[in-house]
This record gives C-alpha cells, structure tokens and sequence, in this order.
C-alpha cells in the first residue's frame, strides 16, 4: 500500500484518506509520453546520420592519404627516372670506350662499365634486348630499314643506341635498325593508302 503525503506547517505528514489530491489526468500522461518517444526517435536518427558521416569522412580521408602516399611514390619514382634517364648518357659513353679502348685499358673500363650497370639495375633500370627481336614500336625506335632476305620480316637488326626500362616502364627506346623485305614493304604501303581512300 501507497501512502500519500501532504505538507503541514512545513512537515510532510500522510495525507488522509479522502483528501482531494489532484489526479493527473492520464490522457495528458501519455501525450507527454508520446512526445518524448518522438523527440528520442529524432535524436536517434540525428545520431545515426552523425555517425554515417563521420564513417563517410574517416573513409575518405583514408582514402586521400592512400591517394597521396601513391601520388608521392609516382613522384619519387618520376624524379630518380630522370636522374636515371640523364645517367645514361655516361652509360652510353663507357660502351663507347670499351669499343674503342686499348686492350689494357679495356680491363679497369669493362669493370666500370659492370659496377654502373649494377647500380642501374639496382635501382630498376634493365637495358632491353633488341637484336634479333621483333620491332616493336613502343620500345623501339626505327632509325633505318634494310634488307636481308635471310632474316624474317620487322626483326631488329642493329642496334645504334641501347633502349631501357625503368620498373617495366619505357625509360628510353632502343635506336634501331630493322629488317623489311621490299616486297611485304609494299603490300603494307599499299594496303595503308587503301585505308586512306576509303
């Protein structure tokens, strides 16, 4: 059993049984009730979009530092390909000396020569193999044509300046010369201006 107090003289004494205490009506209770259920509703689903965004922005700064730290790598890569692009000139040289060397010389130039291609290659320069291969245009540069009947059409045959990749990429094409019979030279030459005509 409840009981009920009331305040006289500034003590809160049990109300007596019969008094008129006002009764809260209970249609207004469960208005106010609804009301707050709806306000937490709101609020929840203020919450959920919060959270939704924030999951969103975290994604995408994830994302954008990923991006950088790709674009920074490029960068990096970019730049010592250059440098490695400008070096190849004094590869090109020591080929040249070692050509051209005197016997005695040629000993101290070959290991000169290996040592700077060990740090070429160590830092993702690989020469491409030419002679003998098929021209390819994206890795080759077609300097001149000739004619020998005992090689196959479109093969390299010469090499006037040696071609390299840096990590799988183009860093300078080969200089080349490369094998074409007259006669399939033609029927290509043909065939091209047809093309054009149509």
């Amino acid at each position: 059993m409840i009981k009920k107090f009331e305040q006289v003289g500034g003590v809160k004494t049990p109300s007596k049984p019969g008094s008129q205490e006002p009764q809260k009506d209970m249609g207004s209770v469960q208005r106010q009730l609804e009301e707050l259920r709806n306000k937490l509703a709101a609020q929840e689903t203020k919450t959920q979009e919060y959270v939704e965004t924030l999951q969103r922005l975290q994604a995408e700064f994830e994302n954008a530092q990923k991006r950088m730290e790709k674009e920074k790598g490029e960068l990096k890569q970019f730049a010592v390909g250059e440098l490695m692009k400008e070096l190849l000139a004094f590869a090109d040289a020591l080929e040249d000396a070692l050509k051209h060397a005197s016997t005695p010389d040629q000993k101290g130039l070959k290991a000169l020569h290996a040592q700077f291609m060990h740090v070429l290659q160590h830092n993702g320069i690989q020469p491409l193999q030419t002679i003998g291969k098929a021209f390819n245009p994206e890795v080759h540069e077609c300097m001149l044509k000739g004619e020998d009947a005992s090689k196959d059409d479109g093969i390299v045959v010469e090499e006037f300046q040696k071609g390299y990749l840096f990590h799988g990429r183009v860093l300078r094409p080969a200089k080349v010369k490369v094998n074409v019979h007259k006669q399939q030279e033609q029927s290509r030459e043909t065939q091209s201006q047809e093309v054009r005509h149509d």
